[in-house]
């Protein structure tokens, strides 16, 4: 090989530059420049709305959001005024007097809230063998017409002493019945006779005599009873 003046061989130079030549494609990339898209152009961005287009969005916005507004309040509007008619029904309603009965009253049986009967004796003790006379007296303290039986069996006179039933009125007596239409305030006065005897029912004979002691009387007239007034035989 020949030899240059300098002492190198000829075509170093080339062999040289070589490896600097391969670096340097190998830092090249296919796509051109750093940043740069695939065919050489930068990226497009994308254009900002116009202020028409600005303006236009927001009318449509406020457009939609009214008709929204405008739809709650005709919605609620219209459920006040269903709640107003319901409530004006209602009050309409209560304040409907009841319809007044046209046909007659059939009067119904008198209760202790209807008639008041009082039993008064003529005397405070008595001896055995005399009469004890009660005087009865019933009164209707109630608002509506009620009809009661006042007849010696209906209204009751009961003799006790404890728990020993000395006489009823109802044991011998068959008069029946005596049946009283009483209206608000009337009044029904009646006297019943016992002659200090023992009375069972069914009237039979040969009871007891009475001994001597504190009784009690009540009268009772269907429901009703007097209260109880005590003397005594002695």
């Amino acid at each position: 090989m020949e030899r240059e003046p300098s002492g190198r061989p000829r075509g170093g130079s080339a062999s040289s530059n070589a490896p600097r030549a391969a670096a340097q494609g190998r830092s090249r990339r296919p796509g051109g420049p750093s940043g740069s898209a695939p065919n050489g152009r930068p990226p497009r961005r994308r254009p900002r709305p116009s202020r028409r287009q600005l303006i236009i969005r927001w009318v449509v916005l406020l457009a939609v959001a009214g008709a929204v507004l405008i739809g709650v309040i005709v919605g609620l509007k219209a459920l006040f005024n269903t709640i107003g008619e319901a409530i004006s029904s209602a009050a309409s309603a209560a304040n409907t007097p009841a319809p007044t009965p046209t046909g007659p009253l059939r009067p119904v049986d008198c209760t202790p809230a209807d008639v008041q009967i009082t039993l008064t004796a003529d005397a405070e003790s008595y001896r055995v063998g005399r009469t004890a006379t009660f005087d009865i007296a019933i009164a209707h303290t109630g608002t509506l017409p009620c009809t009661l039986d006042a007849g010696n069996v209906g209204r009751e006179l009961v003799i006790t002493s404890g728990e020993d039933r000395i006489f009823s009125s109802a044991d011998c007596d068959s008069a029946g019945s005596k049946l009283l239409l009483l209206a608000p305030g009337d009044q029904y006065p009646g006297t019943v006779a016992w002659a200090t005897n023992r009375s069972a029912p069914g009237c039979p004979a040969d009871l007891p005599a009475l001994m001597a002691g504190s009784y009690q009387a009540v009268v009772t007239a269907g429901t009703v009873s007097s209260p109880p007034i005590a003397f005594t035989i002695g």
